[in-house]
């Protein structure tokens, strides 16, 4: 074993472990579980494989906040919208 090892250390140009970053496949794991997963599912599993150890709460708390995040967004972008369709009747 201490040859593989001697062996290991002077092969530089050799890779022992890959560099990429691992990413979940939705079609995949719904395939594997038979069924669809929903959004709120999607995203805990993605904040999982980003911190895997954290309490429920702390979940929610990551999961809820990027939900809420989104819901502002759209409903600015939805503000937004409307005054400009208000700017335009009043041009006409």
């Amino acid at each position: 074993m201490l040859d593989e090892i001697m062996r290991l250390k002077n092969s530089s140009n050799q890779v022992v472990a890959a560099t990429t970053v691992f990413e979940l496949v939705r079609e995949k794991i719904e395939h594997s579980i038979k069924r669809k997963l929903n959004e709120t599912d999607w995203k805990v599993l993605n904040v999982l494989l980003v911190e895997p150890v954290m309490t429920n709460k702390e979940i929610a708390q990551k999961v809820f906040l990027k939900r809420l995040i989104h819901r502002w967004l759209h409903v600015r972008s939805l503000l937004l919208s409307s005054r400009k369709i208000n700017r335009v009747k009043l041009t006409l």
